[in-house]
This record gives structure tokens, C-alpha cells and sequence, in this order.
């Protein structure tokens, strides 16, 4: 029979020396803060990593936890939580972890405020203020319902056909890459210097559809 070192308990699955419940309380187990702030895009929903905005929607709160937790020993197995009280911009979490360490897991819990600020990403910035920087040129015998296929684009027509505006070259190839892929069409990719910010080339891409 094993003994608790810390309260005397027989404990057959003792955890340095100590049973389970000992092991929590009286080991730096992790840290973690007890805020976290998080940037939030008010238009799309991203929220800012570092120096990038990611899309994590559905998994922002979790993902943002285990971001900011530190395990000093064991490994996490997972993690719940549940909301105690707050609104949109403030709210207080408990948190409950699921570790492992030496083949035995345990729980351990905290409580962490997630304070929100709602800001406007780079790509979001950029459409508010028309900034583009590709176009992709509709042209040619135009196939009805096209326009199905496209997001994140402000659509403009002209005599021969169609201009779409993107702020973000990989939306512009995305949708360009799916309207080929549909409907077949003669594909070409231009680019212009528009401009030199802190000594780095920015240029303005040009992709014609000719079907």
C-alpha cells in the first residue's frame, strides 16, 4: 500500500509522492493569467495573432486559452469551459484542464476574464477605404449567373464587360481559378507598379477572363 506524502491518504496511483488531489494543490502546475485580451475584426470576425489576423471563429475562446497557458508539468488531454457572467466585450470564463502527468490524469480549474476589442483588420481596412489590389476583367461572351461565383468583390461593369475589385490578390486568383474552372475561359495575369512604402515595391494585378 502507497501513502500520501503530503496527507497520509492510501493512494495507489501517487503522483511524485503524492495522491492526485495533494498533487494540484500543492504544485505549480501551470500558469495562466488571470485576463486575456483579444483583437477582434468588428466586420469579419478575425481575430489578431501576432502580427497576422486568423479566422478561428467557432474555436476563438479555446484556441486563445491554450495560447495563453503554460504547462510547468504533465501534458494537457483537453480543456472545457463555461461562461460565469459578462456581455460581448467582458466576459468570465471557468476553465477546467485535464492533464496528464506519469500516466495519470487529473483536473485542475481556473477562471480567466476575456476582454474583446472590436478593430478593423488589414483586409477589411482596405475594402472600407476602396483599396484594391487586384482587378480580375470580365470580358468576351459572358455566361449568364456568373456573377454566383463571386465574394468578397465590388463589381463594376463597363462597355465590354465586367471590372471586379479585390483587396486581396488570393481572393482575386481564388475566384478567377473558379470561374475557369466552370465555365472555361482564356486566363492572363498582369502587374503594375503602384507605388514604393518603406522601400518595398507595392504593385496593383490585373487578371483578364476572356471567355
Amino acid at each position: 500500500m502507497k501513502f500520501c506524502v503530503e496527507c497520509g491518504r492510501s493512494e495507489s496511483n501517487l503522483i511524485d509522492g503524492m495522491c492526485p488531489g495533494c498533487f494540484v494543490h500543492k504544485t505549480k502546475i501551470l500558469s495562466f493569467p488571470k485576463e486575456i485580451n483579444i483583437q477582434v475584426c468588428k466586420d469579419c470576425g478575425a481575430r489578431k495573432r501576432k502580427n497576422s489576423w486568423i479566422r478561428d471563429d467557432q474555436n476563438m475562446i479555446r484556441n486563445n486559452i491554450i495560447e495563453n497557458m503554460v504547462l510547468k508539468k504533465g501534458k494537457l488531454v483537453d480543456l472545457t469551459f463555461e461562461k460565469v457572467k459578462g456581455d460581448r466585450y467582458k466576459t468570465r470564463y471557468r476553465v477546467n484542464f485535464l492533464l496528464e502527468h506519469r500516466g495519470i490524469k487529473f483536473e485542475k480549474e481556473k477562471q480567466v476574464e476575456i476582454r474583446i476589442k472590436y478593430l478593423l483588420c488589414d483586409e477589411c481596412s482596405r475594402k472600407r477605404s476602396g483599396y484594391y489590389e487586384a482587378i480580375v476583367q470580365i470580358r468576351g461572351n459572358i455566361p449568364e449567373r456568373w456573377e454566383e461565383e463571386i465574394r468578397e468583390a465590388r463589381v463594376g461593369k463597363v462597355k465590354t464587360g465586367f471590372d471586379l475589385y479585390f483587396s486581396s490578390l488570393s481572393d482575386a486568383r481564388e475566384a478567377a481559378k473558379k470561374l475557369v474552372k466552370k465555365y472555361g475561359a482564356e486566363h492572363k495575369e498582369s502587374k503594375k507598379l503602384h507605388t514604393v512604402k518603406d522601400g518595398k515595391r507595392i504593385y496593383k494585378f490585373t487578371i483578364l477572363l476572356r471567355f
